[in-house]
């Protein structure tokens, strides 16, 4: 199964999280939290010089609030075994992610972080 990888103490992002993953151009999806794209208009915090509605695509209401789509390169990997990579990487931390294509996110999580 493929899913979105990252690192908790890697903070640049052209470096791969572990042996494996592969970057990718994927679909993020930029969720907002007003109910409707009519408040998304008026809203200060979107409609900013740069409006949120000037980038990505196929600007929606979804699940009670707006999202568009943002093309965004992710670093995935195939994990067969989710036992033999938690072995050989130690704890993980395993949430859904905002990437349409891939929505779990595994991180390998070797730092702390709050």
């Amino acid at each position: 199964m493929k899913f979105i990888i990252s690192k908790t103490s890697l903070w640049d992002d052209e470096i791969a999280p572990c042996n494996g993953a592969k970057k990718e151009d994927l679909t993020y999806l930029d969720y907002r939290t007003v109910k409707t794209l009519e408040e998304a208009r008026k809203h200060k915090g979107i409609n900013t010089p740069k409006s949120w509605f000037a980038e990505g695509r196929n600007h929606r209401k979804e699940t009670g609030m707006v999202v568009r789509d943002l093309e965004r390169k992710f670093w995935t990997i195939e994990i067969d075994d989710i036992m033999e990579f938690f072995e050989k990487h130690g704890d993980l931390v395993i949430c859904t992610s905002n990437c349409k294509e891939y929505p779990i996110e595994i991180e390998i999580y070797d730092s702390w972080r709050e």
